[in-house]
């Protein structure tokens, strides 16, 4: 019973040391990576101290399924090696024709060359000329002859071509602009000089032109077609072979070679990665990687595509977007708000609020781009409007996407005007949309208005007013703030058009010196028009008739009744009348700007010719005036002048000749008048201000609202 006992208790001993053995700390697990300082939010790791060293595991994201990263390695080799580029003859070994000539003349060498050695019909242009002098260390073989003669004319400016078994020997600067040269396409070649077409696939003919230049001969011409990606290459075919091989060397698919990768980013804007990772490997690798990497942020699928000749790379930026790829403290997915707008117009404030966001430089608004890493290129594919497109209006029911402006604060933000509603959409983190909101409540207030009393009158200049009503104020007494044009003490130049003067006078006093005028029939109201108008906004008011005006008038003789020839007249209905446009601005002091434009059109009869038309008067004011809240500026000085002459008289007597002036009179009638233009501005500030307005304006109509209601009231009797 003991021994069971004792056997019992070292088994349960064993297994107690074997449990806690299980427990011992084994260290680090080798896939687990190194913390880098900074990289990640402390609340997402865990860190285990051991050894000195910081070892952290990353907890995945909770509910948030993050995309694979799709790597397409390279299937070939970006250039493919070609066979080494030959100028000049070839060494040959096995030749039998040694050339040797000194000064001799060009002709000469054609004629022994070319009829003499290859037998071979040829003609020799009278403007080719001069003396070569050759000689061969080695024979050479029948196919170097004709290379070799070609070298000899170039060196003379002259070319030779090929065609229909006849050689021709040519200058080179009048073969190419007489267009005496052969034409051949792609591989096909002559044995003379000749124009190549050489069609491009790839590379563009522009840029490909740029390369080859430099390389080429001197006698070389090379012309493009944009259109048609064409290359034209004039040349012997030793310089076209060595130029179709050049050509074939960067006429290549870009995307030959390179290894792809898509990276889909699930927290994190692409081309915020974009900046990051490209200054991260331009620091690692000290700008060794210019021209050997690109990145493109794709945003319409918030994902970042590289391209890159090392698929090695492609494995370093998947393991630094897991790191990089994490939510922020506050996130960056952003919320949606609706403001609705109260007092103005909805897409207005949004465009405002784009140019607070948005950068600008000058006339133009461009996105502000930060600089990037030495080396690489940065390259941007993009489906969102871009900033310079206009704000989006949008209606019930319809899709578009909204502006997107660049933040100061945490990340991008969008605004979206729906005009329907009269509300703005904003798409922001709640530190974005504060201070945006601010603004808005700023800019959404009630615009102020301005009740404009305009009155336009004419004055008689008789008796005292004779001189204008500038000479008769300056000889009363009162009080009239300014000077006028004229130096005198007491107006205000008003510097418009064929006004010579202004008033300013908040005691009524010019008001009152003008009934008085009234009183005596010398004042004609021409119009006393009052406008209400929005701050900043402009408002028109028309009052009058369309005058028909005769503008043509025109005989058909072929249409003739008796000895009455048709006649066709043209009509063109004229206005006239008092028109008023006034565009107020008010300051904070209460200063009334106005921008007034004033027409008083007139009908009168044609005197000046036989025309049975009427003459339209016209009398125009286009000016800016600042005037204080609730005063009156009186703008004056434009005065007409109208002269009659009318005879009357015994009839038949005063028409008599020599004695017809005994018997009749003639009456010598001076009209004088002067325009006055008096404007009352009174801004509105809110109810209050427009309950005054509409009970003054109700106090001046009292007569007429008393004579009906007590017409109402006769009519009712009536109808009992």
């Amino acid at each position: 019973m003991r021994k069971a006992v004792s056997t019992l208790n070292k088994t349960i001993l064993l297994g107690s040391v074997l449990l806690l053995q299980g427990c011992e700390t084994l260290g680090p697990n080798l896939s687990e990576k190194r913390m880098i300082t900074g990289s990640f939010p402390t609340e997402t790791a865990s860190t285990v101290q051991k050894e000195d060293r910081a070892l952290t595991r990353i907890a995945p994201e909770k509910n948030v399924p993050r995309q694979k990263a799709e790597i397409y390695p390279a299937d070939s080799q970006f250039i493919v090696p070609s066979k080494p580029i030959k100028r000049g003859l070839n060494s040959a070994t096995s030749g039998s024709y040694t050339l040797n000539f000194s000064s001799v003349d060009i002709s000469e060498v054609v004629k022994v060359i070319l009829g003499d050695t290859l037998k071979k019909n040829f003609t020799i242009s009278a403007s080719v000329g001069g003396n070569v002098s050759m000689q061969t260390s080695q024979p050479l073989t029948t196919q170097e002859l004709l290379p070799t003669l070609q070298m000899l004319l170039a060196m003379n400016n002259a070319i030779l071509i090929e065609e229909a078994g006849l050689y021709r020997v040519e200058p080179v600067n009048t073969a190419l602009v007489a267009g005496n040269v052969p034409l051949t396409l792609g591989g096909d070649t002559l044995n003379g000089h000749q124009i190549n077409v050489i069609p491009l696939q790839y590379m563009g003919a522009q840029d490909m032109k740029k390369i080859l230049e430099p390389v080429l001969p001197k006698n070389a011409v090379v012309q493009i077609d944009i259109n048609r990606n064409l290359l034209l290459v004039a040349g012997n075919p030793t310089d076209l072979f060595n130029t179709k091989e050049l050509i074939s060397l960067f006429d290549v698919d870009v995307l030959q070679g390179k290894s792809v990768g898509l990276f889909p980013l699930t927290y994190v804007e692409a081309e915020t990665v974009q900046k990051e990772l490209m200054g991260l490997f331009a620091a690692e690798d000290n700008n060794a990687l210019a021209g050997m990497l690109q990145m493109l942020p794709i945003e319409r699928m918030n994902a970042l595509m590289v391209i890159t000749s090392q698929v090695k790379y492609l494995q370093r930026i998947k393991q630094w977007l897991a790191r990089l790829d994490r939510a922020g403290p506050r996130g960056q997915a952003g919320h949606i708000h609706v403001y609705s707008v109260q007092n103005v117009d909805a897409v207005d404030l949004a465009g405002i609020l784009e140019q607070i966001y948005l950068p600008q430089e000058g006339a133009s608004r461009k996105r502000k781009t930060s600089a990037i890493a030495p080396g690489l290129e940065p390259v941007k594919l993009s489906s969102k409007a871009t900033v310079a497109t206009k704000l989006a209006r949008t209606k019930m029911g319809a899709s578009v996407s909204g502006k997107v402006v660049s933040s100061s604060t945490t990340g991008a933000v969008r605004i979206i005007a729906d005009e329907m509603n009269n509300s703005l959409v904003i798409v922001a983190s709640a530190q974005d949309y504060e201070p945006i909101k601010k603004v808005i409540k700023q800019l959404d207030v009630v615009p102020l208005q301005v009740l404009v009393d305009a009155t336009i009158i004419e004055v008689s200049l008789t008796d005292e007013l004779h001189y204008g009503l500038q000479w008769y104020f300056n000889n009363k007494s009162g009080s009239y703030r300014g000077s006028a044009r004229g130096g005198d003490s007491n107006f205000n130049a008003a510097g418009l058009g064929g006004f010579s003067y202004s008033i300013v006078n908040s005691a009524d006093i010019v008001r009152a010196e003008l009934n008085a005028l009234a009183n005596d029939s010398k004042i004609n109201v021409v119009s006393s028009p009052s406008l209400m108008v929005l701050n900043n906004h402009e408002a028109i008011i028309k009052v009058g008739d369309q005058v028909p005006i005769r503008t043509s008038e025109s005989a058909n003789t072929s249409g003739v009744v008796g000895d009455t020839a048709i006649i066709t007249s043209t009509i063109d209905m004229r206005d006239s009348g008092v028109t008023l446009k006034v565009k107020p601005r008010v300051n904070a002091g209460g200063l009334v700007i106005m921008d007034v434009e004033q027409n008083v059109d007139g009908v009168s009869r044609t005197e000046s010719s036989e025309i049975d038309s009427p003459t339209i008067q016209q009398r125009q004011i286009q000016t800016s005036v600042a005037v204080k809240n609730g005063e009156t500026i009186i703008l004056g000085g434009l005065i007409t002048e109208q002269r009659e002459l009318g005879r009357s008289g015994i009839p038949v007597l005063s028409r008599l000749p020599l004695i017809g002036g005994l018997f009749g009179k003639t009456d010598k009638v001076l009209d004088r008048t002067e325009l006055v233009v008096l404007l009352t501005p009174r801004v509105v500030k809110n109810e209050y201000d427009a309950r005054l307005v509409t009970r003054e304006f109700k106090h001046k109509l009292t007569g007429i609202y008393t004579d009906l209601k007590n017409e109402e009231s006769l009519n009712s009797r009536v109808e009992d």
